[in-house]
């Protein structure tokens, strides 16, 4: 495929795009049509007392899917739907309340829709929406005693129910839990008896909560599982999820278990009970270790119904490309200028791995922006180089070729474009052991270079890059500071070709200060940000000793010298993926 010719812009054309919101999609595709008939089919049809996991990525299409699932629920006039935004709500004391307040709340709606408010199951609705608002009072005023959170105006029956419990008999409940879902199951049995079938939970945003938030929020929903009449749909990223329980029940202290004799034992494993009474010495055989609990076995136990969202595969890039655009309300000169210059770079974006929907969106709205700023500092904006850059940066297993393009993009082109064919070659052949700048280049980028990407190789680079990394990297001085260590590693280099050269103290002693003063600024960024000035001092000793002393101990001075460089090299290489804020992960 030849590669995109430039497309006139004017400042007025520019100045009327827009980016694409983060919204899920008003219309879906064939395929997550199939999808949410299926599951809208099982959510209706099956006996209403289990749940359903969706998982995705983050940015996968959840919320899509899920709200495609709600409005085939909302057709039926005997099931009631629950929209809990637990992100929403993440801050308060206990999640549990606003989720009786959400269902409350939909309850309430429900029996006011016009072609219901006079019948039976309305007046069973408001009902229940009453018995489901004073349990979420009462256990909010139950868990506040008990947590000691500072008073709070509690309500007439928040109050009432307070009081009713702390006066209770002594055969009567003890549990706050108990007492509140036996009075909201016995209020929704009659709701149901009234006509209704079910409802139907939709629990959206939890991966975005913190670890302690989402696990709340799911140990929630458990109580729900023994009243008949709920089905829960829930999206997730289950490895979030499963990191979330695991971190929270992960083993971390020794545990007290019984052996077959009755006698408690020590194990290497298990949570921390805290302080324990002194123990005296005993002699015990151990048989075995408690195990952790499993994320991925908690999961299972929750959701009966799991279904994961598969990723957009190569095959359909370019259709839910055409889809988005069509759907996001964009103007015709918009879209129409973004499959130009954007449409011909889909099928480079992934190799045979899949895209996220959201990231793809992101490199749209990077090429929005970042042409508007381009437009407005160069003469000759060239839309076609952006596009190359912005899919270079795209592509997970391009990541190392991009930063050494980003660190000498004039050598990079050099020594690129020397190893390509010429243009028109008919049956191009790549050589598979390509390096450039010691980088080892993919055959897959030699080829997307040579079919699409040549707007590469021609004109200066330095603002395409400042543009399309001020969207990229959280730090710049990680990039000037890699910029920085690959002088270095030429300077070593020149160094171990011809002692006679310049001292390499000469060359690389300024460099070693500026990063020295910027090293610092890492530190808060974990080990990998800690280690980064121990190297570079350690750079600095080494630095004076190389003109010193016999050869031997110069090529000793300057081998170690590039086992530090190397490290260096690699430790701010990770700094810069974990602080990229606009690439694909």
């Amino acid at each position: 495929m030849a590669a995109t010719e430039a497309q006139s812009l004017s400042s007025e054309d520019l100045a009327r795009f827009r980016v694409i919101l983060d919204e899920p999609a008003a219309k879906l595709g064939a395929s997550f049509d199939v999808y949410a008939d299926a599951l809208a089919e099982i959510v209706l049809e099956s006996s209403p007392q289990f749940a359903i996991g969706i998982f995705g990525d983050w940015g996968s299409g959840k919320t899509t899917l899920m709200q495609a699932i709600e409005s085939r629920v909302k057709r039926r006039d005997s099931a009631v739907a629950v929209w809990f935004n637990a992100w929403r709500y993440e801050k308060e004391a206990h999640l549990i309340v606003p989720l009786l307040d959400t269902l409350r709340a939909a309850l309430v709606a429900w029996a006011e829709e016009d072609k219901r408010r006079a019948t039976p199951a309305a007046e069973r609705a408001r009902e229940a929406a009453k018995v489901v608002g004073r349990a979420a009072r009462a256990l909010f005023a139950g868990l506040s005693v008990t947590v000691g959170l500072p008073p709070v105006d509690l309500g007439f029956d928040g109050g009432k129910a307070l009081e009713a419990f702390k006066d209770r008999q002594e055969d009567e409940a003890t549990s706050f839990y108990f007492a509140s879902f036996t009075a909201l199951r016995d209020a929704l049995k009659q709701f149901f008896e009234s006509g209704a079938e079910r409802i139907v939970v939709f629990v959206d945003d939890l991966d975005r909560c913190l670890p302690n938030s989402a696990l709340e929020v799911l140990e929630s929903m458990k109580l729900f599982f023994d009243l008949e009449g709920f089905v829960f749909v829930v999206g997730l990223d289950q490895g979030v999820i499963e990191r979330s329980i695991e971190a929270k029940y992960q083993p971390a202290a020794p545990v007290f278990v019984v052996d077959r004799d009755g006698r408690e034992e020590t194990t290497a494993t298990g949570p921390d009970r805290g302080p324990q009474a002194p123990q005296p010495p005993r002699a015990v055989t151990p048989t075995g270790t408690s195990a952790p609990i499993s994320g991925a076995e908690y999961v299972k136990k929750i959701f009966q119904v799991p279904f994961t969202l598969p990723r957009i595969s190569t095959s359909d890039l370019a259709q839910f490309f055409d889809e988005l655009l069509d759907n996001a309300g964009l103007e015709d000169k918009q879209k129409d200028h973004l499959k130009t210059q954007l449409g011909p770079h889909l099928g480079y974006l992934s190799g045979e791995s899949a895209v996220n929907p959201r990231e793809l969106k992101r490199m749209v709205n990077a090429y929005t922006v970042q042409s508007k700023m381009l437009n407005a500092k160069l003469d000759d904006f060239e839309p076609e180089v952006l596009a190359v850059l912005l899919t270079i940066g795209f592509r997970t297993e391009w990541r190392r070729v991009y930063d050494t393009l980003v660190e000498s993009p004039t050598g990079f082109v050099g020594e690129l474009g020397s190893q390509l064919p010429s243009e028109g070659t008919v049956n191009p052949t790549f050589a598979p052991d390509t390096r450039v700048l010691g980088e080892a280049i993919p055959l897959s980028f030699m080829q997307y270079v040579y079919e699409v990407g040549r707007p590469l190789l021609r004109g200066e680079l330095e603002p395409y890059i400042s543009s399309v990394e001020s969207g990229h990297t959280g730090d710049p001085n990680i990039t000037e500071a890699l910029k920085i260590v690959r002088r270095f590693r030429t300077a070593i280099a020149v160094a171990t070709d011809d002692p006679e050269a310049a001292s390499v103290e000469s060359r690389v002693r300024g460099d070693i200060e500026t990063l020295l003063s910027v090293a610092t600024r890492f530190t808060s960024a974990g080990p990998a940000g800690e280690e980064i000035p121990r190297l570079t001092d350690e750079l600095g000793g080494l630095v004076g000793s190389v003109g010193v002393g016999d050869p031997a101990s110069r090529e000793s001075a300057l081998s170690r010298m590039r086992t530090v460089v190397d490290r260096l090299y690699d430790v701010l290489r990770e700094l810069r993926r974990q602080t990229m804020i606009g690439a694909a992960s």
